[in-house]
């Protein structure tokens, strides 16, 4: 890895975009391609499952985000990834220019990416950093984002990644610094403290105007149903939101694999994957009621088309509220 003041490369970083249609999470993938670079193997699908984002819902009460499925209005669910995984990390919300900088180049100079929530990139939930250059004042890194001119108009650096100059100006988000490894958990704690996680995200809280779990499903629909604003509007925060439930169909093989772990609990858990089964045939009938390619998106959403996508949702909410009256009995004590 070259290594200097002015500029320091991690080469052969896992790229990070929506190649697949199946595994949308930035966050998902920045975590898995951190951690192989640190030696790990990890799958998404383990990924997902472990960190409690495949258990989320979250919206702003007050309207339409398409931001809103953003992992930073849970950063429980942070902590909670890198402990299971078996990593220390700091998370530092964005502030003093020079002090967030030189954290972020003596990462990349230990050979650590940095993971960025939100900023960096326009709109991004999570940036993976695998470099800087002109002394850390421009960031190299990938994001899906950065193959869509409207969003990233920079030219990519020859390594590969974007360069984005500026980076610090752009939000006040947050950056993770992997600092050392910690003691490994068994996969009975994982399991354990993934599944209480889980229990807490599917009640939901509310935070100001920010809502999670059942209630973010509930509002989530209600907002679809009563949206008067520009159908490109609409549509765009419909595809940015499905991110929340294309992982949701993972949840059923994680809570299989518990059985192994939990084998007292193997019949809550094999109902409560049955209740997931159910989430994921809902999930597969979105895409038939409303289309999740722009390139389709020709028309205004008919106002039926909407209300049976908004009843989906509230049916997937009630199947996820299911699952975890099977759980909470068993494991969140």
């Amino acid at each position: 890895m070259a290594d200097n003041s002015i500029r320091a490369i991690i080469p052969g970083m896992q790229p990070i975009d929506w190649s697949d249609p199946t595994r949308q999470s930035e966050y998902g993938w920045s975590v898995v391609a951190a951690l192989q670079q640190l030696g790990e193997t990890l799958s998404y699908d383990e990924v997902i499952c472990i960190s409690g984002s495949a258990f989320r819902a979250s919206t702003s009460d007050s309207g339409l985000n398409p931001g809103d499925y953003h992992v930073i209005y849970n950063m429980e669910i942070v902590v909670h990834t890198f402990q299971m995984l078996g990593y220390d990390v700091t998370i530092y919300e964005r502030g003093d220019f020079e002090a967030d900088k030189k954290r972020i180049m003596d990462s990349i100079n230990r050979g650590l990416p940095v993971l960025t929530l939100e900023g960096v990139i326009t709109c991004s939930d999570c940036c993976l950093i695998g470099g800087y250059d002109d002394g850390g004042n421009v960031l190299l890194g990938y994001n899906p984002f950065m193959y869509q001119q409207d969003d990233h108009d920079e030219p990519h650096d020859v390594s590969g990644y974007f360069r984005k100059t500026h980076w610090h100006e752009e939000s006040n988000g947050k950056y993770i610094i992997i600092n050392h490894p910690i003691n490994k958990r068994s996969k009975r704690e994982i399991y354990l403290e993934t599944i209480k996680l889980a229990c807490k995200l599917i009640r939901g809280t509310k935070t100001g105007e920010h809502l999670d779990g059942f209630a973010a499903h509930t509002r989530y629909a209600e907002l679809l149903r009563d949206n008067q604003g520009d159908p490109v509007d609409l549509y765009l925060n419909i595809l940015c939101y499905l991110k929340l439930y294309i992982d949701k169909v993972y949840v059923s093989t994680f809570l299989r694999s518990m059985k192994q772990e939990f084998p007292e609990s193997a019949d809550s858990l094999e109902k409560a994957a049955n209740c997931y089964d159910e989430v994921a045939s809902l999930r597969a009938q979105l895409p038939t009621i409303i289309p999740e390619d722009f390139s389709t998106f020709t028309k205004p959403l008919e106002r039926k088309q909407i209300c049976l996508y908004a009843e989906v949702i509230l049916q997937i909410r009630d199947w996820e509220q299911m699952a975890r009256n099977y759980l909470i009995i068993e494991f969140d004590s």
